[in-house]
């Protein structure tokens, strides 16, 4: 088993690498506007809902000139480097399939991360994830009307740079976790009244939902998706990737401006090794709950925005750290999130005949220019290791000429220790402990195929571990992501 799994491993690095190197060759004379998995406000996760893609227009003739023989060997390669999946329309099963209401996603994502200094210790690491997603429509298969059927299963592979190298409290990548095969998504969800109601029952990972910031999918680094002030304050992290729970979702949508989702999981996931492919379901009250609550308004004021405000509870129990010996019947905190564009380049500009210093944008014509997102939080330090925390960014799509579905990214990250979380550090560990936690993280994500992404990627570490044990760490990475 063990050589199966290593010839896999292998095997999966050498045809990233071919696949990489025919896309550095044919790329460079393609004028083809590379193709990136829209961010859904509703469903801003990229990273893991693999099906959301759509086809660009390009032109072969224009570009870098080539000769008549380089343009017939890229002809060659253009109607595969054009389809929205690497693989196709396998021979049209996919369409037929999808037709019938069955949609079927696959992707492969690898990362290889780099500590140059600091941390635990300097090296290097290789962490991938091989997905699968499949989509019922009840509707077209049993006529169940408003009814679909979703799973997602994770075959997750290599090492955590946090880990193994850095020790950072924050986590350097996104897509890491314990090795094995698990299933994350397993629902069904009925929706009423035209989709204004949808009523989701099965397991979920919360973080597909909630606390998540639309501009912040670009980040590799872990809390820019399921936040540090989450995962660090309920039993074993949550249902936050990669690791989904039990639960019911109900969500209201009245209009496309105001939405509010509330929904109840399994509030103990249990360690990662212990319920190693995602089945150790356990609802009881001895075990607590995970109570989720968010509402959101979309806005347009000259440019497009949505700001978001929830909270979660947990009714498990939790040690006070003010007094080892006593314990609090549950857990709490609050949080707010706003995304904002701040520049389109492309906006159709109104000027008033009467008045011409009156200039208005009237429209928004293209998802390019600058996004900026900011989200902060609140919770008791008596019985959390943060009791404040914020994340702020931005990010740019189309900022080079002719690339104009990249992403390029800025994001910073600070975490304020509790009183109370300074002293039981300090005594778990033994160390000094420091009264913050800071990041940035610096991407750009290059879309060179509609199926192809490269990502390079630099991290800088404050206070990793949120002791003075461990020196500031510097991090490099890049990460590959193919759909099939």
């Amino acid at each position: 088993m063990k050589l199966v799994l290593i010839t896999s491993d292998v095997f999966s690095r050498l045809v990233l690498f071919f696949v990489f190197l025919v896309m550095l060759f044919v790329s460079q004379s393609l004028k083809a506007e590379p193709l990136s998995p829209v961010l859904n406000n509703d469903d801003p996760n990229p990273l893991f809902h693999i099906n959301q893609l759509q086809m660009p227009e390009s032109n072969l003739d224009a570009g870098l000139e080539t000769t008549p023989d380089q343009n017939q060997s890229i002809r060659k390669f253009q109607p595969w480097l054009e389809k929205n999946n690497a693989t196709g329309d396998w021979f049209g099963v996919r369409d037929t399939l999808s037709k019938e209401g069955i949609d079927l996603g696959f992707s492969f994502i690898n990362e290889v991360w780099g500590n140059t200094t600091g941390g635990m210790k300097t090296g290097s690491v290789y962490a991938s994830v091989l997905q699968l997603a499949t989509t019922v429509n009840l509707e077209k298969i049993i006529h169940w009307k408003g009814g679909t059927f979703y799973s997602r299963w994770l075959y997750l592979d290599g090492q955590d740079p946090s880990v193994n190298l850095v020790g950072d409290i924050f986590g350097v990548s996104s897509i890491t976790g314990y090795s094995t095969i698990r299933n994350i998504e397993l629902w069904l969800e009925q929706t009423f009244f035209d989709d204004k109601i949808s009523l989701r029952v099965g397991q979920m990972d919360a973080d597909s939902e909630f606390v998540i910031s639309d501009y912040a999918a670009l980040f590799l680094n872990n809390t820019l998706g399921w936040p540090a002030f989450i995962f660090t304050s309920i039993p074993n992290g949550g249902p936050g990737y990669p690791v989904g729970a039990p639960g019911v979702r109900l969500k209201l949508e009245p209009n496309d401006q105001f939405s509010f989702k509330a929904a109840l999981f399994q509030g103990n996931v249990y360690p990662q090794n212990v319920n190693n492919h995602g089945f150790d379901w356990n609802l009881n009250s001895n075990q607590g709950y995970l109570y989720l609550t968010e509402a959101a308004y979309r806005y347009h004021c000259t440019l497009p925005g949505k700001i978001k405000a929830g909270a979660w509870f947990s009714s498990s129990t939790f040690t006070n750290f003010s007094n080892p010996n006593d314990s609090f019947p549950g857990n709490y905190g609050i949080y707010g999130i706003i995304d904002q564009k701040v520049y389109c380049p492309n906006q159709n500009v109104h000027q008033s005949d009467s008045k011409p210093n009156d200039i208005k944008i009237t429209e928004v014509k293209s998802d390019q220019g600058l996004g900026v997102f900011h989200r902060i939080a609140f919770e008791p330090g008596d019985r959390n290791i943060f009791n404040f925390y914020c994340d702020s960014g931005l990010n740019y799509k189309g900022i080079i000429p002719t690339r104009n579905q990249d992403l390029l990214g800025l994001a910073f990250v600070y975490g304020l220790l509790s009183n109370q979380g300074i002293s039981t550090i300090q005594q778990n560990k033994g160390t000094s402990p420091a009264n913050t936690a800071f990041d940035i993280e610096l991407t750009y994500q290059a879309q060179l195929t509609p199926w192809f992404t490269v990502q390079p990627d630099i991290q800088y570490v404050i206070h990793p571990g949120v002791t003075q044990a461990y020196p500031n760490a510097f991090v490099v990475g890049m990460r590959a992501s193919m759909t099939f």
